[in-house]
Formats: C-alpha cells, sequence, structure tokens
C-alpha cells in the first residue's frame, strides 16, 4: 500500500526557514553540474523559492484548488492502446489489466489525499497547471553487493549522471499514465490540463523502490496572458 504524504506542513516550514534570507543574494549554482554540490543547490535554493512564489499568489489556497501529493508508488507508464480481432472480426482495443488496476490505485489515493487537505476537485472548464516529479526505482546494481538496503547506495550511483538519466519510459508515455489517473481524482477532465512539467529521474531515498510527488491547482487569471505571447 502507498504512504500518503501532506506537503502543505513541509511547505509552511521551508517558507519560514527562508524568511531571513529573502533580502540576502542568492549565491549562484556550482560550475560543476555533475557534482553533488549542484544537486544540493538544486534542492536549497530552487526548490523552497519555488514554493514560497506558489504559498505568495493572490488568492486564498481553497481558490486554487492546490493539491500536493507524495505516494510511495513507482511510476508507471502507459503504453499504446493495442488493437486486435474481436469477436465477429471487428476491431477490438486492449488495454493492459496491470497498469488499469495501477491507474486506479493512483485515483483512489489521489482522490483521498485531495480529500484529506480539504481541496474539492477542480470542475470542468477551468484551466489546470500539473506537475510530477516520476522518481524511477533504481536497479540492483546500484547498491553495493547488489542488495537493496537503505543507505547502501554505491556513491558512482548518486551522482548525477546517473540519476538524470535519459532511458525508458518515456516521458509521454508517464504522462498519459498520469492525466488518465488523476481525471475525476484531482480534475473532472484531463482536457482541462493546459500546462504540464514532469520531471524523471531515479529515485535516491529509502530503498529507491520509486515514488511520486504531485502538485496540481487552477492556472490563476492572471497567468493566463502568459499563453497569449
Amino acid at each position: 500500500m502507498a504512504d500518503l504524504v501532506d506537503l502543505s506542513q513541509d511547505m509552511d516550514e521551508d517558507e519560514d526557514e527562508n524568511t531571513d534570507h529573502d533580502d540576502a543574494p542568492a549565491a549562484g549554482p556550482p560550475q560543476d553540474t555533475n557534482s553533488n554540490e549542484f544537486f544540493a543547490w538544486i534542492g536549497r535554493i530552487c526548490f523552497p523559492r519555488m514554493l514560497r512564489e506558489w504559498n505568495n499568489r493572490d488568492l486564498p489556497i481553497e481558490q486554487f484548488y492546490v493539491t500536493n501529493i507524495e505516494i510511495d508508488m513507482a511510476p508507471v507508464a502507459k503504453p499504446s492502446i493495442k488493437h486486435g480481432p474481436g469477436r465477429g472480426g471487428a476491431l477490438r482495443t486492449y488495454q493492459d489489466n496491470e497498469v488499469v488496476a495501477q491507474m486506479n490505485q493512483l485515483r483512489q489515493f489521489c482522490t483521498a489525499a485531495r480529500i484529506e487537505q480539504g481541496v474539492p476537485i477542480i470542475p470542468s472548464g477551468i484551466p489546470v497547471t500539473l506537475t510530477a516529479w516520476m522518481y524511477m526505482r533504481r536497479p540492483n546494481e546500484d547498491f553495493i553487493s547488489r542488495r537493496r538496503v537503505e543507505g547502501r547506495l554505491k556513491p558512482e550511483a548518486m551522482t548525477p549522471a546517473n540519476t538524470i538519466v535519459p532511458i525508458t519510459p518515456d516521458v509521454d508515455n508517464y504522462a498519459k499514465f498520469l492525466l488518465d489517473a488523476l481525471t475525476g481524482a484531482l480534475y473532472e477532465d484531463d482536457c482541462q490540463v493546459v500546462e504540464l512539467h514532469i520531471y524523471k529521474s531515479r529515485d535516491s531515498r529509502g530503498l529507491c523502490n520509486g515514488r511520486m510527488k504531485i502538485q496540481c491547482s487552477r492556472i490563476p487569471e492572471a497567468m493566463l496572458e502568459h499563453f497569449n505571447d
């Protein structure tokens, strides 16, 4: 069973911790983008800043339908729909039953998380922005002696070169799965999603079995003008 985590408290803590530094100039990123220091800079500077900007929008959080979810479930890629002969020679559509089951599982958990956070489903007709971090399961080869034990990742496995890797599944297949799974959970129709950001990398936490972080909200009217550039 996957665990749901309400990130709103963490967001508030991140904002409080960084309040004293708003007036200080932020240090630039390390020049070596393959270093652990560069990754630490991303987490220390960029992510808290993004959360502060998110929290400082001009309407109450309820009016943005903001939902933040973290789920200990490995990302799932939705394969292309298969077609084949059905009864009487008619064309029949096939879908992977396991993928459908995983999609329903994610939909149920996200629905429960949204309700727990007191956020209503985003009604049809309202534009939606969706951001997801897809942390893929690491192979056993990334662990010392190939034993999947927490804290036993090889040093070379934790480098950016072995964490942000251009491998399958493709990002668009993750997007198909996510958009369908969240329909009826966070928004009524996936056609409402007009802005989508997906980040794909290997999991580096715990047993590295894979997890997902999801942020979903309506798009503020003030931001809609950027779509007309």
